[in-house]
């Protein structure tokens, strides 16, 4: 493969088994874009500036707590793929389907009055639970994931709004779709639930991996760095898998109640 050495550091023959699913990956997809950049980074640059660190952004993808199903609508979102009435030159309505006033286009999303409380609510969320800085602005923060012009979010920050999207537009597309009925709040309550089940899945992963190293040669237990790596919102150890903390699972209590009173 292209910059791999005819051999490796061993100076043994290469074997198949060294051709791993991401190098395979790469090197196909290298001979259909032939390194072309991406459309979406002209695009975003024009609408958020110029400087954004796109090669952080793309390599953030993936992380412990949001697998690629709960990144698949955020994941469009960065490559400018997700639909909203603006696409369509031919749509009857151009217009927001909430605030039914401007242009739906993908940066309005984060900036229609229906949907603000709920991203300044998820930011507020990943500071004052998850300890995250606050970001310099709010489109950058959700929609790529920076803190500043050049550094990202925390990992567990990045990995909550990735959920949070999710069932933003989950939600948002069923009021064309279903012609349902959107409640910032619904979504806000079902974002910290599915975060939950990220954190509670984690835990889970790191039980098994004790229990596997327990009966074989390799070093004992989970690595502390593993178990401490969420630290901010739950207690992981080898028996209990992972324990919510309290703050977070008051706070999933609140907006619970606060969804609820919206249909009262």
């Amino acid at each position: 493969m292209k910059r791999q050495q005819r051999r490796p550091p061993s100076n043994k023959p290469r074997k198949l088994s060294d051709l791993t699913v991401s190098e395979i990956t790469a090197h196909l997809t290298s001979k259909i874009t032939r390194n072309a950049t991406p459309n979406c980074v002209s695009a975003w640059k024009q609408r958020l500036g110029p400087n954004i660190p796109f090669s952080k952004i793309f390599a953030s993808f993936g992380t412990p707590l949001s697998d690629p199903s709960e990144e698949r609508q955020w994941r469009k979102l960065v490559h400018r793929a997700i639909f909203v009435r603006g696409r369509n030159p031919n749509a009857p309505d151009q217009n927001c389907r909430l605030c039914r006033t401007h242009k739906e286009s993908q940066l309005h999303l984060f900036q229609c009055m229906h949907t603000l409380p709920l991203w300044r609510q998820c930011l507020k969320f990943t500071q004052q639970i998850l300890g995250a800085p606050q970001p310099f602005k709010l489109e950058h923060a959700v929609i790529l994931g920076m803190r500043t012009p050049t550094v990202l979010l925390p990992e567990v920050a990045r990995a909550f709004l990735r959920h949070a999207f999710q069932h933003f537009y989950h939600d948002f597309a069923n009021v064309d779709v279903k012609e349902g009925t959107f409640t910032w709040q619904y979504v806000y309550r079902n974002a910290l639930l599915s975060f939950r089940d990220a954190l509670l899945r984690y835990g889970r992963k790191v039980r098994v991996l004790h229990s596997h190293r327990t009966f074989t040669s390799l070093t004992d237990g989970a690595p502390q760095e593993a178990k401490d790596r969420f630290s901010m919102c739950m207690d992981c150890d080898e028996v209990h898998g992972a324990v919510i903390k309290k703050e977070l699972s008051d706070e999933i209590e609140k907006a619970d109640a606060a969804a609820k009173a919206t249909t009262n």
